[in-house]
């Protein structure tokens, strides 16, 4: 069985290939006896992890409130749409669970 890396190494190398193949991805697939399904699952998955829209600026406050209001947190901002309040104490899996369903991929 392959390790992460190798099959990270092996379809990076195919997927490369095929690029400058000039073949078509159903082509290459059958020269090279590749299932056109896991092809096409790493191909997406290179083009995520490519793709620069992954990456989106967050702006972190610390806000300060009147004493008699006193709750420290962080408001974590993302544009002008999205803002995040985390308390002092809280949770870091559920932290963890927000941070990638804002990403967009499983957790956990």
């Amino acid at each position: 069985m392959k390790t992460r890396k190798a099959k990270r190494s092996y379809w990076s190398a195919h997927i490369k290939a095929w690029n400058s193949s000039g073949l078509s991805q159903a082509e290459y697939c059958r020269v090279y006896h590749l299932r056109s399904n896991s092809f096409t699952y790493w191909k997406r998955r290179f083009k995520e992890i490519a793709s620069p829209h992954g990456l989106i600026p967050v702006q972190v406050l610390q806000e300060t409130q009147p004493p008699e209001l006193s709750s420290t947190h962080l408001t974590i901002r993302v544009g002008n749409t999205l803002s995040i309040e985390v308390p002092d104490g809280f949770d870091a899996s559920t932290l963890a669970r927000v941070m990638e369903v804002l990403r967009g991929t499983p957790c956990c």
